[in-house]
């Protein structure tokens, strides 16, 4: 058996299997007290917003209500489910990673520090993705189907915190394969789906590009999951 070989299986195993995490613990919690808190203050204080996030992820008809009345991406409400799904997304991350034994070297930090590290990680790439969406919007003279793409985006995100809560939690504290593909299974479905329903609102936008559709894809959406995938694969066979 070549080395590597082991933990190439490891993650692709179908067979729901216990497993020690020693990750979880006291700084796991905070962390579910953080998104409960988040989504609390965003019910109480904004009656309606989860259900409207809820319903304009899958009706183009609610989201361009949603989208026309309500600043989607800088109100109060927006910034903290926007910030509830990085929580969560940062926390699916972390567990994966320790769960298939990835990296190995994660075990000379803590467990919480290495959170902390994907979490600041993640705050940066979307800004980057929203940095490149407004030049390429600039570029092509497309801002309006920009605006609408990447309320869409935000809007899907804001669904995929939401969703995925129930996954990752129960997984901190009892640790099962088929909760990590499920949440995965998931979160890729959703991205298809946003990307799909973000060219659909982008179809029905006068000055639509789809040269620029095609740019943004390519160097925003796939290029990032392409060098995840090379990465991974160089480490799975070189180790």
């Amino acid at each position: 058996m070549y080395p590597g070989t082991i933990n190439f299986f490891h993650i692709l195993a179908v067979i729901p299997r216990e497993v020690s995490q020693p990750g979880a613990g006291a700084w796991t919690t905070w962390v579910f007290i953080i998104c409960l808190s988040l989504l609390s203050i965003t019910r109480y204080f904004f009656p309606g917003r989860i259900r409207q996030i809820a319903t304009a992820a899958w009706s183009i008809r609610h989201f361009n209500i949603l989208h026309k009345e309500t600043n989607i991406t800088g109100d109060t409400p927006g910034i903290l489910l926007k910030l509830n799904f990085i929580l969560v997304l940062s926390l699916l991350i972390y567990q994966s990673i320790e769960y298939a034994e990835l990296l190995p070297e994660i075990a000379m930090i803590s467990p919480a520090r290495f959170y902390t590290i994907i979490f600041f990680l993640i705050v940066v790439f979307y800004p980057a993705k929203n940095l490149i969406l407004r030049v390429l919007a600039w570029v092509f003279q497309t801002r309006t189907a920009s605006t609408a793409y990447f309320g869409n985006i935000v809007v899907v995100n804001q669904f995929a915190g939401l969703a995925l809560m129930p996954l990752v939690f129960i997984h901190a504290y009892n640790p099962n394969s088929y909760l990590v593909y499920s949440a995965w299974l998931v979160f890729a479905l959703l991205n298809l789906y946003k990307v799909f329903r973000g060219a659909l609102l982008g179809f029905h936008t006068a000055g639509f590009s789809m040269y620029y559709l095609f740019l943004y894809l390519c160097g925003v959406e796939l290029a990032p999951l392409l060098l995840i995938l090379k990465a991974a694969s160089e480490y799975l066979f070189n180790n």
